[in-house]
């Protein structure tokens, strides 16, 4: 490790690497491991904690560096810092470690916004899916405001996974998108309707007729539903 600093150092100085990364108080470090190849993700983590030590960063992007269970490291240096309000861990391969992760986030006082889609929490490990999990930790958040778990095959276990984030009462925006949720998903949709209060929910791609989501006074406590059927809504 201390070769591939000396690397980056050489050829830039990890400051002026941090640097370039930077706007504004928002780090952005999105597939940086994937485009510069000599960067492992425990060199990553100790630009990360360098970089929240002499700048007041607010938002933090490591999405698409493939961490795996470094994500779980990334993290608990991150919560060092008491100003982070943004997180975006999308498509990292969390997998089981997702869950550590997001029992480390919910003791946040400070995180209002995590992405954690694209990290295929519905994958099952001694019969339970990492999503549920993952919802029963974030449930416990007392800070979250926006939570974005699209594309995460969450599937059959869509019920179980509103169940445990209905128990965070700050939640206001909450992605399901691109999830598989099946036939279950109109009553997905009235659960969270019925168990949470939202500004905005994306149930795009989960098969639900459009119809319904546009019926007026149909949702009580969902001020906007946003559910694309084709993919070229998004764009």
């Amino acid at each position: 490790m201390e070769m591939i600093i000396k690397k980056i150092t050489t050829e830039k100085n990890i400051k002026l690497f941090i640097d370039e990364h930077l706007n504004e108080g928002r780090l952005n470090f999105h597939g940086v491991i994937l485009r510069r190849a000599y960067i492992h993700p425990l060199n990553l983590i100790e630009i990360v904690k360098e970089a929240i030590k002499i700048h007041p960063i607010i938002e933090v992007d490591v999405s698409r560096n493939v961490l795996g269970a470094y994500a779980i490291d990334m993290v608990k240096v991150l919560m060092e810092s008491k100003i982070i309000k943004g997180l975006n861990l999308q498509g990292n391969s969390l997998d089981r470690s997702a869950i550590i992760v997001a029992e480390e986030i919910s003791k946040s006082e400070t995180i209002t916004v995590l992405n954690l889609s694209r990290h295929n929490l519905g994958r099952r490990s001694d019969d339970r899916a990492c999503g549920i999990e993952v919802a029963r930790h974030l449930g416990n958040s007392k800070s979250l405001i926006e939570l974005n778990l699209a594309m995460n095959e969450i599937k059959e276990d869509g019920m179980e996974v509103v169940k445990g984030l209905a128990k965070c009462k700050t939640l206001r925006y909450l992605s399901l998108s691109d999830n598989q949720l099946g036939k279950a998903a109109i009553d997905i949709l009235k659960e969270i309707d019925a168990s949470m209060i939202l500004d905005c929910l994306d149930i795009s791609f989960n098969g639900i007729d459009p119809n319904i989501t546009n019926s007026p006074n149909e949702f009580k406590n969902i001020k906007e539903i946003i559910n694309h059927s084709l993919r070229g809504e998004c764009f």
